[in-house]
């Protein structure tokens, strides 16, 4: 009998130059996956749902988030400070919105939300 050796998997993630990291191959942040995954998707849908992912790194990276929990919330917590930084900074170079405009878009929500609701038969 011969011994077979089992070469170990490296996770499927690629930092890129600004630090956000990704899945390999893929423009699917490490973000999107823990958070699917925090919300009770399973790895088979959220591969259903982002179809450039594969089911084996799905399974990789939350394996890796599971054995390394207290980083990757560092990481997810410091990106969500980031993206709320440069929300706060295109906002602040936007005209505000006029009151009719901001009614209009109310109104749009809404509709949105009934036709939804009725088609979920709610």
């Amino acid at each position: 009998m011969t011994a077979t050796e089992i070469a170990p998997l490296a996770v499927p993630l690629t930092r890129l130059p600004d630090g956000t990291l990704r899945v390999t191959g893929t423009r699917i942040g490490l973000d999107l996956i823990i958070n699917a995954y925090k919300c009770g998707e399973t790895p088979e849908r959220i591969v259903e749902v982002w179809d450039s992912l594969k089911l084996a790194d799905v399974y990789a990276v939350i394996s890796y988030y599971l054995g390394h929990t207290e980083e990757v919330e560092t990481y997810l917590r410091e990106y969500d400070e980031a993206a709320e930084a440069i929300r706060r900074k295109i906002e602040a170079t936007q005209p505000p919105l006029s009151a009719d405009l901001r009614e209009r878009i109310r109104a749009a929500r809404a509709r949105m939300e009934a036709e939804r609701n009725a088609a979920a038969g709610q």
